[in-house]
């Protein structure tokens, strides 16, 4: 005789491949007739899902973008294939052929193959789905979310020290963005030291304002490109809070200026600034004690 425990296993089995044939069928109907096959990757994290798909059909590829998103669906099959101490997938691979067959895979553990950063939707997660060993890919975003974030209730994110003379609050260690340690401003500024920059023609500046109020940067270090135009900055908020933006990533609030940089000294004529020419090793110490990657590549 089965166990109430055998039972619930079997009951979940069915209700899982009743939710496949549910997702399935959704994907077959909103497809165009003439589809050979389907192929959806679906990404959930926390409360989100993300959609990938690419479908065949007699004529070629199609170019369309049905709107297939069981949601509840989706949301249910994650909770039954929740696995004590594993957590539950946040991949999904479905894919459905023309004579209705059906093939699927499942990824608990790699990170979806998705650009949108995943944020606290990751805390949300865990949340709902505990894990007895986290997988370190979710230890490292949810590092650079709450680093970019600047603080969550109420926790600052420790950073660079403030200029000699300046209300900005500061604490003197930063992160290393390779291992996730917290090291030395020391260690920031010798990571640095070698920098020699992959374009020729940049000038970097540091801009300090005297009149920023708290939700405003109170110093602004910029790398500028032979054009005039910003290719990364930091920013240092009066509260302590750095951030940093890159022509391949932006943050939050942080985001490169989309006309030509004026000079050092024409920004000194502007009332409450201060423009002063810096090297680009200085730039690049600032760039690595606010947590930044080597080269402003995107987070993976």
């Amino acid at each position: 005789m089965s166990s109430e425990a055998d039972n619930r296993g079997v009951l979940g089995l069915l209700r899982q491949q009743m939710l496949i044939q549910r997702i399935s069928g959704e994907m077959s109907t909103q497809a165009p007739l003439k589809r050979t096959e389907i192929r959806a990757t679906y990404m959930a994290v926390g409360h989100t899902v993300e959609l990938e798909l690419e479908i065949d059909t007699v004529d070629g590829p199609y170019s369309g973008i049905p709107n297939i998103f069981p949601s509840e669906a989706i949301g249910e099959l994650r909770d039954i294939m929740y696995s004590q101490g594993r957590g539950t997938w946040s991949t999904m691979n479905i894919d459905v052929v023309a004579d209705g067959g059906v093939s699927t895979s499942f990824d608990y553990d790699s990170r979806p193959a998705s650009e949108t950063p995943f944020g606290f939707a990751l805390e949300d997660d865990l949340q709902m789905y505990p894990r007895d060993s986290v997988p370190r890919w979710i230890l490292d975003d949810l590092n650079e979310t709450h680093r970019r974030h600047g603080y969550r209730d109420g926790q600052s994110v420790p950073g660079p020290a403030a200029p000699s003379g300046s209300d900005v609050k500061r604490d003197n260690r930063v992160v290393d963005v390779e291992n996730g340690l917290t090291v030395s401003r020391d260690k920031a500024a010798e990571m640095a030291v070698d920098f020699v920059p992959e374009e020729s023609g940049m000038r970097y500046m540091k801009v300090m304002r005297t009149n920023a109020s708290d939700d405003d940067p109170a110093i602004v270090f910029s790398e500028i490109d032979d054009d005039g135009y910003e290719s990364r900055k930091v920013e240092i908020f009066v509260s302590g809070r750095s951030d940093f933006a890159s022509v391949s990533m932006e943050g939050e609030p942080t985001w490169l200026a989309t006309a030509p940089l004026p000079s050092a000294d024409e920004v000194s004529l502007q009332p409450g600034c201060k423009g002063e020419d810096i090297s680009a090793v200085e730039f690049q110490a600032e760039w690595f004690a606010a947590g930044a990657p080597p080269h402003g590549e995107v987070f993976m």
